[in-house]
């Protein structure tokens, strides 16, 4: 019996000594760490702790969520322990929120910013896109500039056919699905942005993002190119909409954690450079802002 005591014993000062370790990480840091620990039996029952793992991701990520993601987070982004509730092992609901917010924030680094041409990017990491998200006007027709004019080249004249006979008239923030045609890639989907003169813009830029992101998650592609919307002849700040598309996109992971290659391919490297701060801005406090579209920018 006294030996078993004194086993217990150091594994509890074990323990101690790794949340107070864990305390005092950077990001970086804590996020490996907590890897080993919560995967190894003499010290996982430090994720039982709820007040370490909230100090946690207030220090690192901002705010705890106050809402139910709609899917599971995928297992083969980040080697993490299987984190359920057992007869021997009670997680506390922070632990396993730092866990999940830890793999979202490993998805959305993924996302890839790159200098290009939308009319010929194809492969992103040796991978074939197979839809592209692009920006066009409320009634679909090739206007001959910007992105859309580049898609509708690299389509052919069955996208002009196609776009006319369907006579649409849509509203800021729709987003419409068209075969690929001669694109190379499956799905097209055209957004309708909305102009900054335009009251509620941010709002509306924002959702426009989120409901191309659900088309093309619906649809099931693999690999996505987008074109920036709104940066063009709407005459968006490039600061406000590189940040608005990235807190879209950001939102989107931390809701259905969709695993799509994602690149923003930019004619412009003005428009590449905003959005790559954008994007780093929240990988330093990645839960600021999230689905505050309103917050200030």
């Amino acid at each position: 019996m006294a030996k078993k005591l004194k086993v217990n014993a150091s594994c509890l000062e074990i323990t101690e000594v790794c949340k107070t370790i864990l305390s005092m990480c950077t990001l970086e840091a804590a996020e490996r760490l907590s890897i080993v620990v919560l995967s190894t039996v003499g010290t996982r029952k430090v994720a039982e702790d709820k007040e370490l793992w909230q100090l946690l991701i207030e220090a690192h990520y901002g705010n705890q969520r106050n809402f139910f993601p709609a899917a599971p987070c995928p297992k083969d982004i980040l080697p993490m322990p299987y984190l359920k509730p057992s007869d021997m092992f009670y997680p506390s609901a922070a632990c396993i929120e730092f866990c999940e917010t830890l793999v979202e924030r490993r998805m959305f680094d993924r996302l890839k910013v790159e200098q290009g041409d939308i009319q010929t990017y194809s492969i992103v990491d040796e991978q074939p896109i197979d839809c592209i998200i692009f920006p066009t006007n409320s009634s679909l027709i090739n206007a001959g500039t910007g992105a859309a004019a580049a898609v509708f080249r690299r389509s052919g004249m069955e996208l002009d056919t196609y776009v006319r006979e369907l006579h649409y008239d849509g509203r800021e923030s729709n987003t419409v699905v068209t075969p690929g045609f001669e694109a190379g890639v499956d799905h097209l989907i055209h957004c309708v942005g909305p102009s900054h003169l335009r009251m509620n813009c941010n709002p509306l830029l924002y959702q426009t993002y989120l409901n191309a992101f659900e088309q093309a998650r619906k649809l099931g592609v693999k690999c996505v190119a987008v074109a920036s919307i709104a940066t063009g002849t709407l005459g968006f700040p490039l600061h406000t909409a590189a940040a608005l598309a990235m807190r879209a996109y950001r939102d989107f992971i931390k809701t259905h954690r969709w695993t799509a290659t994602v690149v923003f391919v930019c004619y412009d490297n003005r428009i590449a450079t905003f959005i790559e701060d954008a994007k780093q801005q929240i990988l330093d406090r990645f839960n600021d802002h999230c689905f505050q579209v309103m917050a200030v920018i």
